[in-house]
């Protein structure tokens, strides 16, 4: 049902534009038969009456082309088949054994003690890698990218007894 929607929307579109281009070739053509020299009268031969559609093709073919490449652009990408969103996969391996040992892997945890998220992170070093917030209201590719920046810079020290128990220091 919803390309059928949007067939009829780009047709809309190409014949209103179709018609205000006819309008305009009208009007100038009106203007050639008064004796009134316009852009079209540059074009006519003299001695000659344009029709219409000649003229309109002589007056504006750029706006015309342009506004047909833009209903059919439209039309082709509010017809393209939408894609879900990617859901967010937490890293596994040895992420998944340091956030299990840390927290049970539970990403919200605040359990009031001063450490918060996954990974246990503390609010200054949260702040120091430059997120805002709180670890543990924040979504888990956040907490796992702050986990890696932090490793990087410090370490797996950085998780001082769980990283000793996993055997990753």
């Amino acid at each position: 049902m919803r390309k059928h929607h949007l067939f009829v929307l780009s047709v809309l579109v190409v014949t209103l534009t179709t018609l205000a281009l006819a309008s305009q070739a009208a009007a100038a053509a009106r203007s050639l038969r008064h004796g009134r020299r316009g852009h079209g009268a540059l074009l006519r031969a003299p001695g000659t009456r344009w029709r219409a559609s000649t003229l309109a093709l002589r007056q504006a073919p750029l706006p015309f082309l342009t506004a047909i490449a833009r209903s059919a652009r439209l039309a082709v990408a509010l017809s393209a088949p939408r894609r879900a969103p990617a859901r967010y996969v937490p890293a596994g391996g040895p992420w998944l054994a340091l956030r299990e040992c840390e927290s049970g892997d539970n990403y919200s945890i605040n359990t009031g003690n001063g450490y918060y998220g996954a990974y246990q992170f503390t609010a200054a070093t949260w702040w120091s890698l430059g997120f805002t917030g709180l670890p543990s209201d924040a979504p888990p590719s956040q907490q796992d990218l702050a986990a890696r920046v932090l490793q990087a810079r410090a370490g797996w020290g950085a998780w001082p007894a769980c990283s000793v128990m996993l055997g990753l220091r």
